[in-house]
């Protein structure tokens, strides 16, 4: 009974372990991620505001879901912006290069309307 009770207790500990890293991991990339976006965000506003264009929805998106091929220090967003006439246009934005990710100032284009 003794030996089943150390095995248990050990199987327990690795468990609580186990789960200890994966709540460590998570919450490290959501912290990562979260990071990013702050960091992109301004690049968009500078490119928007270097063309007139008024940013009015700015929706984070992931990768899997945009149509761009990235690495993983970019970012995709899906967005509005406005023009000074008021016309609006939408499409996705893909934040940063991708070799040095947000490091580079670097922004891609793709717009609905021209697809």
């Amino acid at each position: 009974m003794g030996e089943f009770l150390i095995g248990a207790c050990a199987i327990l500990g690795a468990l609580i372990s186990a789960t200890a890293i994966i709540g460590v991991w998570t919450w490290s990339i959501a912290r990562f991620r979260k990071s990013q976006r702050r960091l992109a965000e301004p690049i968009v506003r500078r490119w928007a505001e270097s063309r007139d264009y008024q940013v009015v929805d700015l929706e984070h998106i992931f990768t899997w879901e945009s149509p761009f091929y990235v690495s993983g220090g970019q970012v995709i967003y899906r967005m509005t912006v406005q023009d000074r006439d008021g016309r609006p246009r939408r499409g996705w934005i893909c934040c940063g290069g991708l070799v040095l990710g947000l490091l580079s100032d670097h922004v891609e284009i793709l717009w609905d309307d021209e697809s």
